[in-house]
């Protein structure tokens, strides 16, 4: 009954310690969080989730999209390279790490990045929306 309350936060915390296994209330608890602006909360609950279940791909990915926002690149490539190491196929976290490291100036680490994510978008290994708007760049930067 707690996680029917949906847009109360506290009543999902307490639902999702209950049954912090149910992705539906880890979901919306996470989204109000992030839509509140409540980062230390966002940022506990996702080293709870990732502490309980270190496998937890949704927990790690949410991390690292954090901590790149906080301005915590090398948190992000921990959570990022984690969650890769769980499920390759991630096209969108090659993405993530592709442009975090072309931003830093580490061309070498970017291009191996893109080329694992054209490589996977080429394969059909994973749907990848961004393939138009990325893929024409990406060739021209890279070749």
């Amino acid at each position: 009954q707690l996680a029917l309350r949906g847009a109360d936060p506290a009543a999902l915390a307490a639902a999702a310690r209950v049954n912090p296994f149910d992705s539906a209330v880890q979901g919306r608890l996470l989204r109000i969080l992030a839509e509140r602006g409540d980062d230390a909360a966002l940022a506990a609950h996702l080293a709870a989730t990732i502490a309980r279940d270190p496998g937890n791909i949704d927990a790690l990915v949410n991390a690292g999209v954090l901590a790149r926002r906080q301005g915590r690149p090398a948190d992000a490539e921990r959570h990022w390279t984690d969650a890769l190491a769980h499920d390759p196929g991630l096209t969108h976290v090659q993405i993530y790490l592709a442009e975090m490291f072309d931003e830093q100036g580490r061309a070498d680490d970017a291009a191996a990045r893109y080329r694992a994510w054209l490589e996977q978008v080429v394969a059909g290994a994973a749907a990848a929306p961004r393939a138009p708007a990325l893929v024409v760049p990406v060739v021209l930067k890279f070749g």
